[in-house]
C-alpha cells in the first residue's frame, strides 16, 4: 500500500508539473497576444494626420478595406514592434515573475515573431528604397559621410544600418535564445536568468534591436515619425539596459 501512495503522489507531482508548464506556455502567448492587440488598438488605430484614435483605421487594416498589401504591411510593423518591447520586457529583472510568464517561452515566441517580420520585409521591400541590394551597401560609408553627400544619401546610409542592425540582432536571437543551454548555468545546470549566463549577448541584441528600429523609422531632418505608443517599443528595451550593462561589468 505504501509502494502504491508514493507511486500516487509521483504521478500527481508529475501532472501537477505538466499543468503548471502548459500554464506557462499559455501565459507568455496571452501576454504577446496582449500586446499585439494593444498595438493594433493604440498604434495601427492612430491617426497620424488626426492626432486620434480612430476605428476606420484599425478596420480598414483588419478588414483589408485598403488591400491585403497594405494590410500586411501593418501588420508586419505589429508584429515588429511588439516582437521589440517583448524582448527588452524578457530581460527586466522581477517583470515576467510578476507576470508569471517563463523567460524561455517568451524570448523562444519572440524570435520566432521578429524573424517572420525579417522574411516578410525582405519579401516586400528588397531591391526598394528601404532595402537596398546588397552590392550598394559598400557604398554606405561614402553616402553617410562624403562631402558632396545629400540628405537622401544620408537617409540610405541609415537605412542600410539599420539592416545591418536588424540582422544582428535575429542572428544572436537564433543562436542564443532557441538554444536550451541558455537558460542553464554552465556548471550546475541549474535554471537561471539567461541575462545571467549570457549578458554581452543579451545586450548586443537590445542594443542592435534599438539602433535597428531609430535608423529605420528616423526622417531626413533626424526626426522621428512613430506613432506615440510605438515608443513603447524603445521603453522596454531600454529599461532593461541598466540592467544588462550591471550584469555585463560589475
Amino acid at each position: 500500500h505504501l509502494v502504491c501512495f508514493q507511486g500516487l503522489e509521483i504521478l500527481r507531482k508529475s501532472g501537477t508539473v505538466c499543468i503548471e508548464t502548459g500554464q506557462m506556455h499559455s501565459s507568455a502567448l496571452l501576454l504577446s497576444g496582449g500586446l499585439v492587440s494593444s498595438f493594433l488598438g493604440l498604434y495601427t488605430a492612430y491617426s497620424k494626420t488626426e492626432k486620434c484614435l480612430k476605428w476606420s483605421s484599425l478596420s480598414d487594416v483588419l478588414c483589408f478595406k485598403k488591400g491585403f498589401d497594405y494590410s500586411a504591411v501593418q501588420l508586419n510593423k505589429v508584429l515588429a514592434l511588439s516582437g521589440l518591447a517583448q524582448l527588452g520586457l524578457a530581460f527586466i529583472p522581477g517583470a515576467l515573475e510578476v507576470l508569471k510568464v517563463d523567460q524561455k517561452d517568451l524570448a523562444t515566441l519572440t524570435t520566432f515573431m521578429l524573424a517572420s517580420h525579417s522574411l516578410y520585409s525582405t519579401y516586400r521591400y528588397y531591391a526598394t528604397a528601404k532595402m537596398p541590394i546588397l552590392s550598394s551597401f559598400p557604398d554606405m560609408f561614402k553616402e553617410a559621410f562624403a562631402n558632396e553627400s545629400t540628405s537622401l544619401d544620408k537617409l540610405k546610409a541609415k537605412r542600410k544600418l539599420a539592416l545591418i542592425c536588424g540582422s544582428g540582432c535575429s542572428l544572436l536571437m537564433g543562436i542564443v535564445l532557441l538554444n536550451d543551454e541558455t537558460y542553464t548555468h554552465s556548471v550546475t545546470k541549474v535554471a537561471v536568468d539567461a541575462l545571467q549566463e549570457h549578458s554581452l549577448s543579451v545586450t548586443s541584441m537590445l542594443c542592435l534591436g534599438l539602433a535597428h528600429f531609430y535608423f529605420i523609422e528616423v526622417g531626413p531632418k533626424g526626426d522621428l515619425p512613430v506613432r506615440p505608443y510605438g515608443y513603447l517599443s524603445f521603453i522596454t528595451p531600454l529599461l532593461a539596459l541598466p540592467f544588462c550593462l550591471k550584469v555585463l561589468l560589475f
